[in-house]
């Protein structure tokens, strides 16, 4: 027998006791629908975080601290820094900047604040940056106004997350709903552009020593922290999610690092050069970023920095570790799917052994007249096969459905709450076309031991059948 006349006996047969097969074809459905729609959950989580970053060039970037505290070791210890003398200066900078494979370098000025608008205040970390770099990195985030435009000017770039953190919505299409249910008025609701050149407060704690001498001699009205408060000017807004990767420039607060430099401090830039006080030339920067040519540059380019006695560290290396988690994820999602998968092979195997109690005088005719045991295999594995393909190909457009479904009730829920909607779901093609080879596998499998008992059948006993 031909490939083409088992097929069109499988079907034939199926067809017969059609009732049954659609019953055990619904339960591999059901199995494969379970089983790509977990996995496609999965390899949508897994999408939304590598494609975010990849489109935010993190992947591309080494952060160079001088520091790496490591708090296992004794609280002594950590201010040695008798191996690290390298300070993050522009001379540094400068010298990173000609290492082969580099593509850009800027430093970032970190301090701890407090900032206020609207009437509101929270705490924050601001960071100063090269108002250049930005130009090149983070036009693509901004949802209103511009970048920072000079080095010395007292403005600020602020972004989404610090407007949630001082209870401030923008008034949007997307918020509509939400401001509607808002009926406690928790936040306040305003246009992008008009918060563009509005004032935005920094308070900032500066360090007086004189006052710590009159605090040590019993004056109780001194304290050696003072406040200063410092206005910027909003130039424009970031969108950045809470729970999403970061972007290109860290921190919810930009603001020039020129104008960054004269701002009152209490005289540290990081609890990296708190503890490394004491050097000659302290840092200027708290952190460098280095922005490589390629994927490739960055192995070579991170051994030059700490062959340099810097601290380099690569999100690209940590890539390895985060699909890994990934699959871990997938594969716990895939056991509920393939659990629901050997369910319906059980049903194969109690409808291939009806089948073959049902036409066993059917069998023995065909072993009397030639048939052999591998022809009588076939037929049988021919109607398991058929069983896998079509169930694999309804649970594909179950899955999809489900997905689809699932996917939308979820993101009108995101968008009621003022959030933006993401796919949850993805559906690469290894996924669709392994679904199923899988579900034809598993089905030959479950008609293994109905086909090879339909072969043992004896002829004569067969005849005698019914």
């Amino acid at each position: 027998m031909t490939t083409s006349d088992i097929l069109r006996m499988a079907i034939h047969n199926l067809w017969r006791t059609r009732l049954r097969s659609s019953l055990t074809v619904l339960g591999v459905v059901i199995g494969i629908g379970a089983l790509i729609s977990m996995v496609a959950f999965g390899s949508g989580m897994e999408k939304n975080v590598t494609d975010a970053f990849m489109e935010s060039g993190l992947f591309a970037r080494i952060t160079v601290s001088p520091l790496k505290l490591d708090m296992n070791r004794p609280v002594e210890s950590l201010t040695d820094t008798s191996g690290v003398s390298v300070p993050l200066d522009d001379e540094l900078l400068d010298r990173i900047r000609r290492i082969k494979g580099v593509k850009e370098a800027y430093g970032e000025i970190q301090q701890p604040a407090k900032v206020g608008l609207e009437g509101k205040e929270t705490t924050l970390t601001y960071t100063g940056v090269d108002p250049a770099m930005g130009l090149k990195n983070s036009s693509a985030e901004l949802i209103a106004g511009t970048f920072l435009t000079s080095d010395s000017m007292p403005q600020a770039v602020i972004n989404t997350q610090l407007l949630r953190r001082l209870k401030i919505r923008l008034d949007t299409e997307d918020m509509a709903k939400a401001k509607e249910k808002d009926t406690a008025k928790v936040y306040t609701y305003v246009l992008p552009e008009d918060l563009i050149g509005d004032t935005l407060w920094l308070s900032t704690a500066v360090f007086n020593p004189m006052r710590m001498m009159g605090a040590l001699m019993g004056n109780r009205d001194e304290t050696p922290l003072s406040e200063r408060r410092t206005p910027l000017i909003i130039t424009g807004i970031r969108e950045l999610e809470p729970d999403g990767p970061a972007s290109r420039f860290g921190g919810d607060l930009l603001i020039p690092a020129g104008f960054a430099s004269t701002i009152p401090s209490i005289g540290f830039n990081s609890i990296t050069d708190f503890l490394r006080k004491g050097k000659s030339s302290p840092d200027k920067y708290a952190v460098i970023q280095v922005n490589v040519a390629g994927p490739e540059d960055i192995t070579p380019v991170r051994a030059e920095l700490e062959s340099m006695g810097l601290n380099a560290f690569a999100l690209a290396e940590q890539l390895k570790e985060v699909r890994r988690a990934f699959l871990a994820m997938k594969a716990v999602l895939g056991v509920v799917g393939f659990i629901a998968l050997v369910v319906a092979g059980l049903g194969i195997i109690n409808t291939l052994l009806m089948s073959i109690l049902e036409r066993t005088r059917e069998i023995g005719i065909m072993k009397a007249i030639g048939g052999s045991e591998g022809q009588i295999k076939s037929v049988f594995f021919g109607e398991a096969a058929v069983i896998g393909l079509i169930g694999a190909l309804g649970g594909i457009a179950l899955g999809w459905l489900v997905t689809l479904a699932a996917g939308s009730f979820i993101n009108m829920k995101i968008r009621e709450m003022g959030e933006t909607p993401m796919d949850l779901f993805y559906f690469p093609w290894w996924l669709l076309l392994g679904s199923i080879g899988f579900a034809i596998g598993l089905s030959l499998l479950a008609g293994l031991y109905p086909a090879s008992r339909a072969a043992r059948i004896d002829p004569v006993e067969a005849l005698r059948w019914g």
